[in-house]
């Protein structure tokens, strides 16, 4: 059991990303990039294809965000800033550094909207670049994203349909025992649970 529908698996496919850093230092908005290693990252969002038991709250920025950004209201590039700077501002010094990535997926649904945040793992490491002037630079890179669900340290997905979100969310975190997450992960999402333990597993059992 879980997040998407045997359906939407064969027919998933990036329309939009953006990658943004995590870390101590000042967030720096990045732009929307060109789809790349499409089905490198669409293996890693289909790793956190997890039940959802999470719900939005009656008030939730990043549920009226996400919907801006499915209308057209927002662009995807402006909402997506939006967002991980929100999750930078939340994001606990103590936590492990990481990636952010935000995805817009699309099915054969015209009206269906999926959006995929992970927090994934990264290395970090300078590159050595001599410019016009023959002088030597040093530049600070992102790199090395593993084949490996495991890298990946927080993960969300959310459905939107005909511009209104789904109430339930998946949600995936490395740091808690399954399924909760971190307190900073759902208050920037403005979650809840919306089933005890023992109410998934019996979901699970009648599935």
């Amino acid at each position: 059991m879980g997040f998407f529908t045997e359906e939407e698996k064969e027919q998933l496919r990036i329309e939009s990303m953006i990658l943004h850093v995590v870390s101590e230092d000042d967030f720096d908005p990045a732009p929307a990039q060109v789809v790349q290693h499409a089905s490198f990252f669409l293996s890693r969002i289909l790793d956190t294809n997890v039940a959802p038991v999470y719900q939005f709250k009656d008030v939730s920025r990043s549920r009226d965000c996400l919907q801006n950004m499915a209308l057209g209201v927002t662009t995807f590039e402006a909402g997506a800033q939006s967002l991980s700077m929100e999750f930078s501002r939340e994001h606990d010094t103590t936590t492990r550094e990481g990636a952010f990535f935000i995805f817009e997926l699309r099915t054969d649904d015209d009206a269906v909207r999926i959006y995929s945040m992970i927090k994934y793992d990264y290395r970090e490491v300078i590159e050595q670049s001599e410019d016009d002037d023959g002088e030597t630079r040093l530049r600070r890179i992102i790199n090395a994203f593993i084949d490996d669900k495991k890298a990946i340290q927080k993960a969300a997905l959310i459905r939107i349909v005909n511009g209104v979100a789904e109430e339930l969310v998946a949600t995936r975190d490395r740091t808690r025992t399954a399924p909760e997450i971190a307190d900073y992960f759902a208050k920037f999402l403005d979650v809840k649970r919306n089933s005890t333990d023992d109410e998934l597993n019996r979901r699970m059992v009648d599935a």
